[in-house]
C-alpha cells in the first residue's frame, strides 16, 4: 500500500463521513469539520483543521497526475508524505470513533 493511495482512500472515507451531499469547497468544509468534530482546543482544531486543508489539496494533486513537492510546508512545519498519510488516517479513526459515540 502506498502512502499516496492511502491518502485518497482515507480522504474518500471522509468526505463518506463529513461530507455526504456537499459540491461545493470540499476541502475547507472538510477541513473545518473534521477540527471541529475532534479537535479539543483552539490551538489543536487550529492545526487539525490547517493539515486536513492540506491533505486535500495533496490529493487533488494526486488525482490529477500532479508532482507532490516534498517537503509539504504545513504552517512552518515540513512534513513528509508519510507523516501527513500518519495524521490523516489517525483523524479519520478519531472522527469515525466520535460519529459513533453521537449515535
Amino acid at each position: 500500500m502506498r502512502p499516496d493511495d492511502k491518502l485518497i482512500d482515507y480522504l474518500i472515507g471522509f468526505e463518506a463521513l463529513l461530507l455526504p451531499n456537499d459540491k461545493l469547497e470540499l476541502s475547507f468544509k472538510l477541513a473545518l469539520r473534521t477540527a471541529v468534530l475532534i479537535g479539543k482546543n483552539i490551538k489543536q482544531k487550529k492545526e487539525i483543521f490547517l493539515i486536513m486543508k492540506k491533505a486535500y489539496g495533496v490529493r487533488s494533486s494526486i488525482v490529477h497526475g500532479e508532482e507532490i513537492k516534498v517537503p509539504i510546508v504545513i504552517n512552518g512545519k515540513n512534513f513528509g508524505l508519510n507523516d501527513l498519510v500518519n495524521s490523516t488516517e489517525s483523524y479519520l479513526r478519531l472522527g469515525i470513533i466520535h460519529i459513533i459515540k453521537i449515535l
